[in-house]
C-alpha cells in the first residue's frame, strides 16, 4: 500500500459521507489515489432479496391463531429468541404459555426456523455481494486481507423474530439493540467506514516507519562523520 497523506484521508472520508447520502456515489476514484488497488464500486447496488421480513403470510396467520388459542395477547409485541431449550420469550411473562404452545405445535418452531434461516441466507448473500463490489475484479493482497478480517467480524450477535400480531420479521442484535437485518447497502457503508479507518491506520504506520528509518540514517551518518573526524 502506498503512503497516505492527510489530504487523501480527508477526501476518502468526504466521499464516504457522500456515499451514505447517495448509495450510487462512485468511490473507486478516491480509493485509487490512496491505495494500490483496483477497488471498483458499482454505480448502483445490485438487487438483493430483502431480509428481515418473511414472505410466509400463512405462518403469520397460523401463529396469530395459535397465540389466541393459548390466551397469549399480542400486542405487546412478541420477541422470539432461541434459548438453550428452543424458542422462547426471554424475560416475558407470556413465556410459560408460549413454551406450552410450541410443545403442542412443533410446526410453529419449524416456522421460526424457516424465518430465521431465510433471513440468514439473505444476510450472507448481501455481505458477499457488498464485498465483491468493493473488491472489484483484481483486488490487491492488502484488500483481500482487509476483506477477510471484515467478514470474520460480521457474524450477528443474535437473530430474533418480532411479531406484532400481524407482521412478522427477523431482526438482528447490534450494539444499539435490536434492529433490521443488515442489507447490501448497510454492509457497503460499514465497509467504506472500516476501510477509511484502516487506511488512516496504515498511513500513520507508514509515517512512523519512515520517521524511524530517517532517525536511523541520521544516527548512522553522524557516527560515520565522527569516525572520519577521529581517524
Amino acid at each position: 500500500m502506498t503512503r497516505i497523506n492527510l489530504d487523501n484521508i480527508a477526501a476518502l472520508q468526504n466521499t464516504f459521507t457522500q456515499y451514505r447520502k447517495t448509495p450510487s456515489t462512485q468511490f473507486a476514484d478516491v480509493l485509487g489515489t490512496t491505495a494500490n488497488n483496483n477497488v471498483q464500486i458499482a454505480q448502483s447496488l445490485s438487487a438483493v432479496t430483502p431480509v428481515g421480513a418473511t414472505n410466509s403470510a400463512n405462518f403469520a396467520t397460523d401463529l396469530s391463531n395459535a397465540l389466541k388459542a393459548y390466551g397469549i395477547n399480542v400486542p405487546p409485541v412478541l420477541r422470539v429468541t432461541a434459548g438453550a431449550n428452543g424458542y422462547e420469550l426471554s424475560g416475558d411473562p407470556r413465556n410459560t404459555q408460549f413454551k406450552k404452545m410450541l410443545a403442542d405445535h412443533p410446526s410453529l418452531s419449524s416456522g421460526f426456523d424457516g424465518a430465521i434461516g431465510s433471513a440468514t441466507m439473505g444476510r450472507d448473500a448481501a455481505l458477499k455481494s457488498a464485498m465483491n463490489a468493493f473488491a472489484g475484479d483484481h483486488p490487491s493482497s492488502s484488500v483481500k486481507k482487509f476483506l477477510k478480517d471484515f467478514e470474520d467480524a460480521q457474524d450477528p450477535k443474535a437473530l430474533s423474530v418480532k411479531f406484532d400480531g400481524q407482521d412478522l420479521k427477523v431482526e438482528e442484535l447490534t450494539d444499539k439493540g435490536w434492529g433490521p437485518v443488515k442489507t447490501e447497502e448497510s454492509f457497503m457503508a460499514a465497509l467504506l467506514e472500516a476501510y477509511a479507518k484502516y487506511m488512516l491506520t496504515q498511513g500513520v504506520s507508514l509515517d512512523n516507519d519512515k520517521d524511524k528509518k530517517e532517525d536511523e540514517q541520521t544516527v548512522d551518518k553522524k557516527a560515520e562523520q565522527q569516525s572520519v573526524a577521529t581517524s
